[in-house]
């Protein structure tokens, strides 16, 4: 029996809503934004307007918000992921569908530079567009999963259903 099979996810409720970045050097800010489901400006804040930011910083960042990365995955060649549709990625032992990552992908528009977007289970919100974009069209180098313990993915849906100024 596989293990797929043995292993079964439930459809996360979350709804995350995409974000465009204020400038070419807030990808991570803006991810972390969508993530917590706050403006750029306030990790922009957070962090004292500085934008470049390491994962550990993203560590700090999301684990003082009641959010955990789990450990990343860097895939070594193209049989280590499939991508069956926009909405089927699989990792050996990792199903990708309804679980939330960040994702760390090459830049689409600048040359040999790195660029992160957020899987939210279903769809990639990249934030240089501000737009759900096609997982298909992405080289992904690494798989950050994001953990939320109980208590704040209930709060995360809460706020998600309180109204928004834009």
């Amino acid at each position: 029996m596989k293990v797929e099979e043995d292993f079964k996810v439930e459809e996360i409720k979350l709804q995350f809503n995409p974000i465009k970045q204020p400038n070419n050097r807030t990808c991570v800010a803006t991810c972390l934004a969508i993530i917590v489901g706050e403006r750029t400006e306030y990790v922009l804040d957070w962090f004292q307007g500085n934008p470049s930011y390491t994962m550990e910083d993203a560590f700090i960042f999301l684990a003082h918000h009641g959010i955990y990365l789990g450990f990343f995955f860097r895939p070594i060649d193209d049989s280590f992921f499939t991508l069956d549709s926009n909405s089927e990625i699989s990792l050996p032992l990792f199903p990708m569908k309804y679980r939330p990552c960040l994702l760390c992908v090459n830049s689409k528009r600048f040359m040999k530079k790195l660029h992160m977007v957020f899987w939210d289970g279903m769809d990639v919100l990249d934030p240089a567009s501000g737009t759900k974009e096609d997982i298909c069209s992405y080289e992904i180098l690494e798989v950050w999963p994001l953990i939320l313990t109980e208590n704040r993915y209930n709060d995360l849906i809460h706020r998600r259903k309180l109204p928004t100024n834009g």
